[in-house]
């Protein structure tokens, strides 16, 4: 009978971790996971992929952003406008060193936030804003403001 030291001696690393660290079935003719210096940690991934989602909900209240005014719509205009000009602030927050890539990810992903709102605000009535909701976004929006004017000053 093996001692419990001499078992451990012959596992290797993969053996006593959890499951999720289990060797990839036909990585190499051992079954052991090639380790590439180049990968990043899992958490590192993860931030990643989070600064990616960011920066591309950033682009696309961008292009949502830049939508022109709306015929008859006089409550998403003002909703929109008021969007547009919170984007044109932090871009030159970003141009003169009064705000960091961090702050404006931070407040574009705010602005995405309002701009989805509207979206399905819109949906709920044929592409109009009640007054409920136009107050509800530009309280959002309002406190935005203040944000990326405290980070600018």
């Amino acid at each position: 009978m093996e001692t419990p030291s001499a078992t451990l001696k012959q596992m290797t690393p993969f053996d006593v971790c959890k499951p999720s660290c289990q060797p990839r079935q036909g990585v190499d003719s051992k079954e052991r996971p090639l380790i590439h210096s180049k990968e990043l940690p899992m958490n590192a991934k993860s931030k990643l992929v989070i600064v990616g989602l960011v920066i591309g909900a950033a682009m696309a209240s961008g292009s949502v952003l830049a939508q022109t005014d709306v015929p008859n719509h006089p409550r998403v205009n003002e909703v929109n406008n008021r969007l547009e000009n919170q984007q044109d602030r932090i871009q030159n927050g970003l141009k003169n060193g009064t705000m960091t890539q961090a702050q404006a990810n931070h407040d574009e992903a705010h602005d995405a936030n309002i701009a989805r709102r509207e979206s399905v605000d819109e949906a709920k009535h044929n592409g109009h804003l009640t007054k409920q909701e136009q107050r509800n976004l530009n309280r959002s929006e309002n406190h935005n403001s203040k944000r990326i004017y405290k980070q600018k000053h």
